[in-house]
């Protein structure tokens, strides 16, 4: 079967009930909670989506640019995260790169990795799917934070209910990306950090407790 690539997404694939789920909105949430404790003046931001971040960065003062291998999103440049190099001719404080990487072959991820260290001067926060399954429990009193736990279920499970098995499913429902950290040996958590820690020190590194199906990275350039 043919799946469309993140390059020829229609704008109107991120519409906002139907893109920026409740779920996803707790993952912008957690990108500039970690951009602004990093208190950069300029982010190159590698994906754009629906440009909430972008939008909330530059009401606070950070000077953002973006990059987007889809012309259709209008970022300020166009371009392969692969090809950054010959494509930002600038380093910035922080390069975001959410939700990305998981889109190319994960034999690219080193070069992709790599890549983003050349156009930091200093850090980076990217994010990438986890393979996981879990029952969530979420408490809260009037005027206070939500107080979340969660149970995990096998991974099975999940795949029975999804069909997903190792391919897409027939309507790409439950699926984006090409993989995702812990859904093979390559892919597992320790072999993502292994990676990425040939490059860039790993400052943080968690899945988001309220839907661990994000895991965050804050890296430091060595």
């Amino acid at each position: 079967m043919t799946i469309t690539k993140p390059s020829n997404y229609s704008s109107s694939y991120y519409s906002f009930e139907e893109y920026n789920s409740k779920q996803r909105m707790l993952t912008y949430w957690y990108q500039i909670r970690e951009i602004l404790a990093l208190r950069p003046k300029n982010v190159l931001e590698v994906g754009i989506g629906t440009g909430l971040v972008t939008s909330y960065l530059r009401h606070v003062g950070i000077q953002v640019t973006t990059f987007d291998i889809n012309p259709a999103l209008e970022p300020d440049i166009v371009g392969s995260v692969l090809e950054i190099n010959d494509k930002v001719m600038n380093k910035f404080d922080v390069v975001l790169c959410a939700r990305v990487l998981h889109h190319l072959p994960y034999e690219d991820f080193p070069d992709a990795i790599r890549a983003l260290a050349k156009v930091s001067k200093s850090n980076a926060v990217v994010t990438l799917p986890n393979d996981d399954f879990r029952i969530y429990f979420m408490a809260r009193y009037t005027s206070s934070p939500f107080y979340s736990t969660s149970i995990p279920l096998p991974l099975s499970i999940k795949r029975l209910m999804t069909n997903q098995g190792n391919v897409y499913n027939s309507d790409n429902k439950y699926r984006s990306g090409l993989w995702k950290v812990g859904e093979k040996w390559q892919t597992k958590n320790s072999n993502v950090e292994a990676e990425i820690g040939k490059i860039w020190s790993i400052e943080k590194s968690y899945a988001i407790p309220e839907d661990s199906a994000h895991q965050v990275f804050v890296l430091k350039k060595c």
